[in-house]
């Protein structure tokens, strides 16, 4: 098919990407929970909040090899004036404390003279030991739906006695059409979503995976042919095609088998840019997750961006800790590498002044993006 310029709702133009991702929001649905052990979970999304059932740790209890006392008893204690000590018991890390005691000493602090036992070193309460609920109290909520399950949170769930955790988990299936650069940005594109379950495959084993999102690698020009869009318009319904975005423009969204399908460009910027403004929304929407956060920084140098058309423009971080313009629409590889925060700059937007506050989004595809779809 020629790929001009195409939109089923019968409107003329580029549709904004403002439109589209509302459209999409409004279409998708979080796909269905299940539930996975706590580690196995990590990366997921959480699809309920999660409470602690009970403190923790249940009993005080000793954080060191020594002996278990009561801390009051320490009082005034010193190498010229030793305490007894009544029923100091030993005890191993991990230990539940005996009543009536809230701290251990080490073995070597206390001495027997004279059938007693004594103490010459004074301590405070909970030295080396802590108490019931030290970690949580109980009743807390650890986290909420929609976060994404770390090995901190892991690893309290685990201990808390959770035997499983309800999770929400993206599969995606990426499409690209044989040849060498649609089948790298394939790659790509499946490594800038790690917590989804990403397949890589030749476009039309991804019309057949087993997956929540279709993404298709397309050629990128808004005229010519595309095996990607062929494919949509011949596997389900091609809604339309073309973004008022740069330095994406060349980008469809249709259905297959219920399913919604995006075709994003080959070219690296482009697909970054499409990642970055619409895959990654539209798989957080899937899993349930929260917008990403962001980092306000002074801007250094102005930005200048045309109207008519979203822009989205990347920023560096300057030694005085300034977001520093790297280009707005077209960006080569040196700066896609030097990115630490990106924006999007409307259509009605003319740019920004310099001295600008600005809060941008962190790349997925840079070393100090937070882990996942953030």
């Amino acid at each position: 098919m020629g790929n001009k310029v195409f939109r089923r709702d019968g409107g003329e133009g580029l549709l904004p990407i403002a439109t589209l991702r509302e459209r999409l929001d409004v279409a998708i649905a979080p796909v269905a929970a299940t539930r996975e052990e706590p580690f196995a979970a990590i990366g997921a999304r959480l699809a309920e909040d999660v409470v602690a059932p009970a403190p923790f740790p249940p009993t005080a209890r000793a954080l060191r090899r020594g002996v278990a006392v009561a801390s009051n008893q320490t009082i005034g204690a010193s190498p010229y004036a030793p305490v007894p000590l009544d029923r100091p018991i030993e005890v191993e890390v991990g230990d539940a404390l005996p009543a009536g005691c809230d701290a251990v000493l080490a073995a070597e602090a206390v001495t027997r003279d004279f059938g007693g036992i004594q103490t010459a070193e004074t301590v405070a309460p909970w030295t080396d030991a802590e108490p019931a609920g030290a970690s949580v109290a109980g009743a807390i909520r650890l986290a909420r739906a929609g976060d994404r399950v770390g090995p901190i949170l892991a690893q309290a769930a685990t201990l808390l006695g959770f035997a499983a955790l309800p999770v929400r988990r993206v599969r995606v299936a990426v499409g690209h059409d044989g040849s060498l650069e649609a089948a790298a940005a394939a790659r790509t594109l499946a490594a800038l979503l790690p917590d989804t379950l990403a397949t890589v495959a030749p476009l039309a084993g991804m019309a057949d995976a087993p997956a929540d999102l279709l993404l298709a690698v397309g050629v990128g020009d808004l005229d010519g042919d595309d095996p990607a869009l062929d494919l949509v318009a011949s596997r389900g319904r091609l809604d339309g095609f073309g973004v008022g975005l740069s330095p994406c423009a060349a980008v469809g969204w249709g259905w297959i088998a219920d399913r919604p399908v995006l075709v994003v460009p080959r070219r690296l910027d482009g697909l970054v840019a499409a990642v970055s403004t619409l895959v990654l929304p539209v798989v957080r929407r899937l899993a349930g997750a929260p917008p990403p956060p962001s980092v306000e920084r002074r801007l250094a140098r102005k930005i200048v961006s045309r109207i008519g058309l979203t822009e989205v423009a990347l920023l560096a971080v300057g030694d005085d800790g300034s977001w520093q313009p790297l280009g707005v629409a077209r960006w080569s590889w040196p700066a896609l590498l030097s990115a630490r925060g990106w924006i999007e700059l409307g259509p009605e937007s003319e740019g920004l002044p310099d001295g600008a506050t600005v809060a941008a989004a962190s790349p997925q595809w840079c070393p100090t993006a937070p882990g996942g779809i953030t």
